[in-house]
């Protein structure tokens, strides 16, 4: 199941440890998103809300993934730069749309 683009938005600020702040034209489907328990919401912003099996996978996913480009090999990290022309760096957008090209939309 492909989650909502808010959704996948508020995963990527999650990656930052930061929260996500909907763009006008996205805070319907934000409020939406949170009352199907995708998300939460407070005065900082929305964020993952972990109530979902598919959140707690996707978070698993981008945790492991994290961890292990924390300590990749250098011979990856050095192919990495080489194919991608960037640094394997999680909390970026350009990784995001290079490596989850359906979970943000440019």
């Amino acid at each position: 199941m492909k989650l909502p683009k808010v959704v996948r938005e508020a995963l990527f600020h999650n990656t930052r440890g930061k929260p996500y702040y909907p763009e006008r034209y996205d805070m319907d489907d934000a409020r939406s998103a949170e009352e199907a328990g995708y998300l939460n919401a407070d005065d900082d912003g929305y964020s993952p809300k972990e109530g979902k099996r598919s959140i707690r996978d996707a978070l698993a996913v981008i945790k492991n993934l994290s961890d292990w480009l924390d300590q990749a090999p250098e011979t990856f990290t050095e192919w990495y730069e080489n194919e991608a022309d960037e640094a394997p760096d999680i909390t970026t957008k350009d990784f995001w749309h290079h490596n989850f090209p359906m979970m943000l939309s440019k």
